[in-house]
């Protein structure tokens, strides 16, 4: 049996990255043989040709020499951070996936080159985010696949609570053609269920990658002292703020993930400048406190069993209040009227690692009775 699996793994984002691992690993652990991910870049994804163009964006687009000269320098060091995290990136999914050794830019070069094979499985992460992705990313609908190809999604996600009328309709037309779906969001689940489709809700495959298994990749501890570790999106002041406050009430000191160099100013604590996804896991695995505003710097703390707070970005949270949700961690959302609770309460990881066994239980047959015929044990 020949798989092919499609997702989101060329974004410059740890996340992305190790979603596509543990969903590479999930297919490898019930025994999937031939199983290849599909090197799929969408338009706005790097790879070492585009770094070039992406590298020189500002100063293709200002006018008098001044300026030209101050976004140059800018454009260098961007180019020069994005080039190291695509390298990190990419060694970390080379070393450690079957990736295709071809790569494809379109839906057209996948129709050519990637359709034939028993199963194609999209999934996981934001396929489906069409704000996300800036578009409709067809691929993510697996209209490339020859006739009799079983379509499979697995936890697979939308991101956004209520899509736009004419999104939803292409969403609901594509979907009903799959053979199987499962999801990662409960919300998306009840969405799609409104519009006649069955779906089964799954959660993130690093969450199914269970913490001994990510130990193997961690070496010894990067930084001595105990830490307070910040992983956002954007710069909140928020975050920023509610990090002080708990980096001075427990003596913690601030390590703070960055993605460009750039990032460094206006930031608290110690800058780690584009870690390789191995220190990212480091960084995660042994600090004493995580602030953060993603899903899987949600999803890691919880896998590591650490004390967090998740303060929401304006968009995209459906996902981090999903798994919240989902694990009765709802109070980790932080609320300012209820800052000291959020900050001293002490989180009971016998209960979460009990309700994570059990999904990760219903996860593992639902792939083997879809991808094995197997029936659920």
């Amino acid at each position: 049996m020949k798989v092919n699996l499609i997702t989101l793994h060329r974004v410059l984002n740890y996340g992305s990255v190790l979603q596509a691992y543990a969903t590479y690993k999930a297919l490898e652990s019930i025994n999937v043989e031939k199983l290849e991910l599909l090197d799929y870049y969408r338009e706005k994804d790097y790879d070492d040709i585009r770094i070039n163009h992406y590298g020189s964006y500002r100063t293709r687009n200002e006018h008098g020499l001044s300026k030209k000269c101050k976004s140059f320098l800018y454009d260098l060091m961007l180019k020069k951070s994005i080039l190291k995290f695509y390298k990190v990136c990419d060694s970390f999914l080379r070393n450690n996936v079957n990736l295709s050794s071809q790569k494809y830019y379109s839906e057209n070069d996948l129709l050519q080159n990637a359709s034939v094979c028993d199963i194609v499985c999209v999934g996981s992460d934001q396929v489906w985010n069409n704000i996300h992705n800036e578009g409709i990313e067809w691929p993510f609908f697996l209209r490339f696949c020859d006739e009799g190809t079983r379509k499979i999604s697995f936890s697979s996600s939308l991101g956004i609570e209520n899509p736009e009328k004419e999104y939803a309709e292409v969403l609901y037309s594509e979907l009903k053609k799959f053979d199987k779906i499962s999801v990662r969001e409960k919300q998306t689940q009840q969405l799609l269920s409104s519009a006649g489709i069955e779906s089964e809700f799954i959660i993130d495959p690093t969450l199914l990658h269970e913490k001994h298994e990510w130990k193997k990749m961690i070496r010894p501890r990067m930084i001595k002292e105990k830490y307070l570790l910040i992983y956002q999106f954007g710069n909140s002041k928020e975050i920023n703020r509610v990090a002080k406050k708990v980096s001075k009430e427990k003596g913690l000191k601030i390590v703070n993930i960055v993605f460009h160099p750039h990032q460094v100013i206006g930031r608290p604590g110690k800058k780690i400048v584009v870690p390789t996804v191995e220190e990212f896991l480091n960084l995660l695995y042994y600090s004493d406190f995580v602030i953060t505003n993603s899903f899987h710097g949600t999803a890691f703390s919880i896998n590591f069993e650490k004390e967090f707070v998740v303060i929401l970005r304006k968009n995209f949270n459906i996902r981090m209040k999903s798994i919240l949700e989902t694990l009765d961690l709802e109070n980790r959302i932080y609320i300012k009227e209820h800052e000291r609770e959020i900050i001293n309460d002490t989180i009971n990881y016998d209960l979460v690692r009990k309700e994570l066994d059990n999904k990760r239980k219903d996860a593992i047959n639902w792939l083997k009775e879809v991808f094995l015929n197997e029936e659920n044990s």
